[in-house]
């Protein structure tokens, strides 16, 4: 809410309950009585996650690609794979207590798969290439 014409400094604060992983853009718009309206400069706010890491090597690859996951804190997790086209090749249900969990996937399809890797109320999502061997 405005506090009107002033010449007063107000502040405001907002909470993001939901940030992105990485870097996240606020900006206030302030509206006049008259329904002119101008934005603010652009705040930019990093949110990173401490300790979780999610590592896919080789990427790209001729097919066999390792998924490494580590995860600190022990958080509950789960790991998703999909193919280009959205739809789900692999799924490991919900993993508990581990620090890190690894699984080598054989895709011999050439596309572009995408992982996705919740941990805690985090999700982590990445790109998969799969390419010709040369």
């Amino acid at each position: 809410e405005g506090n009107g014409t002033t010449s007063e400094i107000n502040t405001y604060d907002y909470l993001d309950r939901a940030p992105f992983v990485g870097d996240n853009y606020y900006r206030l718009k302030q509206i006049d009585y008259d329904g002119q309206f101008e934005f603010s400069d652009i705040a930019i706010v990093r949110y990173d996650v401490s300790g979780i890491v999610v590592e896919i090597s080789p990427n790209p690859s001729p097919g066999d690609v390792n998924v490494t996951v580590l995860n600190p804190g022990k958080e509950k997790m789960s790991i998703e794979l999909y193919d280009s086209t959205g739809l789900l090749v692999w799924k490991s249900g919900n993993l508990t207590n581990l620090d890190t969990w690894t699984k080598k996937f054989s895709l011999a399809q050439k596309e572009m798969y995408f992982i996705s890797v919740q941990v805690g109320k985090e999700v982590f999502a990445k790109k998969i290439l799969i390419i010709d061997q040369k």
